[in-house]
């Protein structure tokens, strides 16, 4: 039973707990845990974007009272939300994170045993809107703390950030997956990326769930593009173009919609100032460029700020935006 209930919001916080009888380990009425287990409402632990799960401590024996703390590893990536004395709802924030959340279960009195710490990795899924296309688009990028975040910067072909996104760096360590120092040794012919590839399929490997999220084909973008009416989002003063809303134009899903930032790009991105200058909507495909396979093919902009199917070479670290097939 997922619990919706608006409960103060403790971002990243570790809260403490007092036991069953409210005595925080002290006094007659202490009773020493002995085993402690977590169990939550979804079996496998998987949240999608937003979506709350109820996570409980089942304690050994059931009328234990230790002192229980909950904290996650990356404050940023979920909520713990209203933790009680054995209870807590965590909730999925952004995308393209495995947040592992901890339950520390600690016996106070003297010459009892600590129980050890309990982990549940908790992989966030992305929330998956629909359009009415062939495939659902995911709310925000790969990575992405919410839609208006670029989130991670990623070379075509491979599936983690890095500092330096030049085709031949100085450090071979940072060379794209692919490449020998003169020519790419895979995806020679027009092909779409293999599942161990993708770096959307890499992010959610382990998240047990039926959904199936995929960095976007060529075909994807264009079936977008088609179908949506573009909108373009300024700044406060109107200056400059943000982000590009595509709202579907299928019947039955007039009111969907996504929005796809305009933020930096990364090149060679030690330089974070000068990356941040670099700022265009460029969103990588799965698809090898047919014509030139040391491209890539990419939703990019043309100068009317209108969106275009266009290529980039593969050594760029552009954004992903997650669809599920």
């Amino acid at each position: 039973m997922i619990s919706f209930a608006a409960l103060a919001v403790l971002a990243g916080c570790k809260k403490e707990n007092t036991g069953g009888n409210g005595n925080q380990g002290g006094g007659d009425e202490y009773v020493a845990a002995t085993n402690v287990r977590i169990e939550g409402n979804h079996g496998s632990l998987v949240l999608t974007q937003g979506e709350p799960v109820q996570l409980s401590i089942v304690l050994t024996p059931e009328n234990a009272t230790p002192n229980i703390s909950w904290s996650a590893s990356n404050p940023e990536e979920v909520l713990i939300e209203g933790a009680d004395q054995k209870t807590v709802t965590v909730k999925g924030l952004i995308n393209g994170h495995s947040p592992e959340i901890t339950c520390t279960v600690t016996n106070r009195k003297d010459g009892d045993p600590t129980l050890p710490e309990i982990h549940v990795t908790t992989p966030i899924l992305p929330k998956a809107v629909d359009l009415g296309l062939s495939v659902k688009w995911a709310s925000a990028n790969l990575g992405a703390k919410d839609e208006n975040d670029h989130g991670w910067h990623i070379a075509w072909g491979e599936t983690a950030e890095k500092q330096n996104y030049s085709l031949n760096p100085s450090d071979e360590n940072q060379r794209n997956k692919w490449w020998n120092g003169s020519a790419y040794t895979k995806y020679t012919s027009p092909v779409n990326l293999d599942s161990t590839d993708d770096a959307v399929m890499a992010t959610f490997s382990g998240a047990n769930s039926s959904a199936v999220w995929k960095t976007p084909i060529a075909a994807d973008f264009q079936e977008l593009i088609d179908n949506s009416l573009v909108s373009k989002i300024y700044n406060d003063d109107a200056s400059r173009i943000i982000a590009l809303k595509f709202i579907s134009k299928k019947p039955g899903h007039t009111n969907d919609f996504i929005i796809l930032p305009i933020l930096p790009y990364a090149n060679v991105i030690e330089n974070a100032a000068d990356a941040a200058q670099r700022n265009t909507l460029a969103y990588w495909s799965a698809t090898v460029d047919q014509s030139d396979y040391t491209k890539a093919k990419i939703l990019g902009i043309n100068n009317s700020s209108d969106p275009v199917i266009s290529s980039w070479a593969r050594c760029n670290g552009l954004a992903i935006r997650p669809v599920l097939r």
